[in-house]
């Protein structure tokens, strides 16, 4: 029993990097979707800038190259509202 239990935890300790890439890997992509989304819905407004509020950048106090995680909702945005409720509460114990 010990010993298995020994390969158990070794194969969840071998695949973990893995799935974390994994899910860093989904969440930027994601990122990058809702970006695009934001700037195909806004085209037509004068002065919109992707990333910013008419011209006046969202985080004064941040620099340019630094990534701010954004907020559940914000991340659900342009998907599915079932989507949102049936991951957002998983997402925060992950």
């Amino acid at each position: 029993m010990r010993l298995q239990d020994v390969e158990m935890r070794s194969g969840r300790l071998a695949i973990e990097p893995l799935l974390l890439a994994e899910r860093d890997r989904e969440f930027l992509k994601q990122i990058r979707r809702n970006r695009n989304e934001e700037e195909k819905l806004m085209a037509n407004v004068e002065g919109w800038e992707v990333g910013k509020y008419y011209d006046e950048p969202i985080y004064k106090t941040v620099k340019e190259d630094r990534f701010i995680d954004p907020i559940i909702p914000e991340y659900y945005v342009h998907g599915h509202s079932s989507a949102f409720s049936r991951n957002a509460f998983f997402s925060l114990m992950s």
